[in-house]
């Protein structure tokens, strides 16, 4: 069979990944090749498409002749064309690997911590010479022990912030459009309307799958029903917030933010939100450790495996057989 993968370089460095797939499948008599694109003459001789990070656009999915499984070693799969690939009985698969959920969490916590304290503020302080801890003090450091911490979508992700929330001594409320009693009993954890949260929580996280319900959930109202100073967190996709309303509440001083998500990723220069105070960001990297990365690999090859033995595909997100 022919595996053809399309793997972001910055998740791939140096091919070490396709290094890792070929490792494990060229022994299993699987034939190899690598993309950098959506390349149709080259995805059109694929039995399968291993992608990670990159779209899979209608068209390379219509010209294909043989693809029987686009995989995604991701959990997201947001830049795949499901729809075209059900269309032609195609099923996308995505990962959902043991600690990605604990990966995000960490980073998750990792921008509120630097928010709460100040860190980037202080370091480039110290860096340039100065010792303002007075001005920081001034600005406001907050400690997260006894702070109510909204989480807005209690899947994995939301269930292992969760944890490490209780574990912090936060205060808990969720909203979700599942009630999660066993949750809600461990953590005295209520669950409430999204607006009940936005308007209480002193630090919102967000942990919600891109869908059509999602998309611009978090707007200028919602932003504004938001107390001052509240910290608001996102680690899931960039489309749940509107930027540009967002950027306004942080000019403003009303808001502060820890991003590792964007609409769109890279956000244009020149963009408001990258001179806002009160804002930590990363390159959406939250659930891309080393180890995570290999893990989801180890299970997306392992599902291309039950597609060469026969075996009932795991977490076909498109319907297709």
């Amino acid at each position: 069979m022919r595996l053809v993968t399309l793997l972001a370089e910055e998740y791939n460095p140096g091919g070490r990944l396709d290094e890792i797939v070929a490792a494990e499948l060229v022994p299993e008599g699987w034939t190899i090749a690598r993309t950098s694109g959506s390349d149709a003459d080259v995805i059109s001789g694929a039995d399968v498409l291993l992608v990670m990070m990159r779209p899979v656009l209608a068209s390379a999915i219509e010209g294909s002749q043989s693809l029987r499984l686009i995989q995604a070693a991701s959990r997201g799969y947001d830049a795949i064309d499901v729809n075209a690939a059900a269309r032609k009985g195609i099923p996308v698969c995505n990962v959902l690997a043991p600690g990605h959920a604990s990966t995000v969490a960490e980073h998750t916590f990792a921008l509120l911590l630097a928010l709460a304290k100040r860190i980037n503020e202080g370091h480039a302080d110290v860096a340039s010479g100065g010792w303002g801890g007075g001005e920081l003090v001034s600005a406001g450091l907050m400690e997260v022990s006894g702070k109510l911490l909204g989480i807005v979508g209690l899947g994995e992700i939301g269930k292992q912030v969760a944890s490490r929330a209780d574990a912090f001594g936060m205060r808990l409320v969720y909203s979700d459009v599942r009630a999660a009693p066993e949750l809600e009993a461990r953590y005295r954890m209520p669950r409430v309307a999204l607006d009940d949260l936005l308007a209480t929580a002193d630090v919102v996280s967000l942990h919600v799958p891109l869908d059509d319900g999602t998309t611009a959930l978090i707007g200028e109202r919602e932003l504004s029903l938001m107390k001052r100073g509240a910290i608001l967190l996102n680690t899931s996709r960039g489309p749940i917030i509107d930027l540009d309303a967002l950027a306004a509440a942080l000019l403003d001083d009303r808001l502060r933010a820890g991003l590792d998500v964007f609409d769109p990723e890279p956000p244009p220069v020149g963009h408001p939100i990258l001179s806002a105070p009160n804002l930590v960001c990363s390159p959406h990297v939250a659930g891309v450790t080393t180890e995570a990365v290999d893990r989801v690999v180890a299970a997306a090859i392992a599902n291309i495996r039950r597609l060469a033995s026969g075996q009932p595909l795991e977490h076909v997100v498109n319907g297709a057989p």
